[in-house]
């Protein structure tokens, strides 16, 4: 019997170191990537001007003191985008907004992918703390968005894109200095959002309106000036014109005024001077359709024939409103 005993102790014992001998868990590296949102907010396109917004990527590596880890980081193309392209793009419907995401504060270096062609991602080397028992370094890089200039036409939604699966990916092991081509590590995933609303905008400029120098208002007297009307594309907007300071409730009966006289004239909306143009809704008022460039808007005037009053100049101010 006690033969037996120590004979399965020793057994035991062998069992233990040789399960002990085989694990391994302590001695690998394990590594998270996580990344904020980029959110554009709300993005003028009539402006033609750019919009930055930055995201920060965040990185921690836990695993054996005093080691390096070699950690790459990826980003892909969703929506159908190109590697190598001047722009990824976000698509809302039919419609499309273009944007670039960089790795640098100079938005030069274009944060792509490796496994993916066109630019790489970014690539670093991790130094591990001394901490044998659960030694760790933490890497934080931050993304810079912007929004490409020049896209006055760009419909008027809220875009968003997400980055997850193939498209947000990292691949880290114990290396340093390897080409992230060569590393045998797995690769992994990580997930956030770049979102940008483009709100729908109007703008109209005005101009003057001379029907110059008469010696005689026997007959009608017609002359033309023109609107800058600017809005996005695809939006409906609508223009009233107001009677002017005599406040005209006839829109082709408005008056320019020296003292105590007056000159009747009317504005229109088309070049026979058959609509005239005033302020009442679905009656008098001009609507028209946003492009998302510049669009001259006509404004046709006319001195009715009438007595010619005394000599001088005769003058109105007339408000335009420009609703969308």
């Amino acid at each position: 019997m006690p033969g037996r005993l120590i004979g399965s102790f020793a057994a035991l014992a062998l069992a233990v170191l040789a399960t002990f001998g085989t694990t391994t868990p302590a001695s690998a590296q394990t590594c998270s990537v996580s990344a904020s949102d980029i959110n554009f907010g709300l993005i003028d396109v009539l402006s033609g001007s750019a919009v930055d917004a930055n995201g920060a990527l965040t990185v921690r590596c836990t695993g054996k003191g005093n080691q390096v880890v070699r950690v790459c980081v990826s980003l892909g193309y969703p929506d159908g985008g190109q590697p190598g392209a001047a722009a990824r793009s976000a698509i809302s419907g039919p419609d499309r907004l273009s944007y670039q995401l960089y790795s640098d504060p100079a938005y030069r270096q274009v944060f792509g992918s490796y496994a993916q062609g066109g630019p790489g991602g970014i690539e670093f080397d991790l130094v591990l703390g001394p901490d044998s028992a659960g030694a760790s370094a933490t890497h934080q890089q931050a993304i810079y968005g912007r929004v490409l200039g020049g896209q006055k036409t760009a419909a008027p939604l809220r875009y968003v894109v997400a980055f997850a699966g193939a498209n947000a990916t990292y691949t880290a092991q114990y290396a340093s200095g390897i080409p992230c081509a060569s590393l045998l590590a797995a690769t992994k995933s990580f997930a956030f959002h770049m979102s940008a609303r483009v709100p729908p905008r109007c703008s109209v400029t005005t101009g003057t309106m001379d029907f110059g120098a008469q010696t005689t208002l026997a007959t009608a007297i017609d002359t033309t000036s023109s609107l800058g009307v600017l809005c996005s594309r695809g939006l409906p907007y609508s223009i009233e014109v107001n009677g002017g300071r005599a406040g005209a409730a006839d829109p082709a009966r408005r008056r320019m005024m020296l003292g105590n006289e007056h000159i009747e004239y009317g504005l229109y909306r088309d070049a026979a001077r058959a609509q005239p143009w005033g302020s009442t809704r679905g009656i008098n008022m001009l609507g028209s359709m946003g492009t998302g460039v510049m669009q001259a808007v006509p404004v046709y005037g006319r001195v009715h024939p009438q007595p010619t009053p005394s000599a001088g100049v005769y003058t109105d101010t007339v408000v335009v409103t420009l609703t969308y």
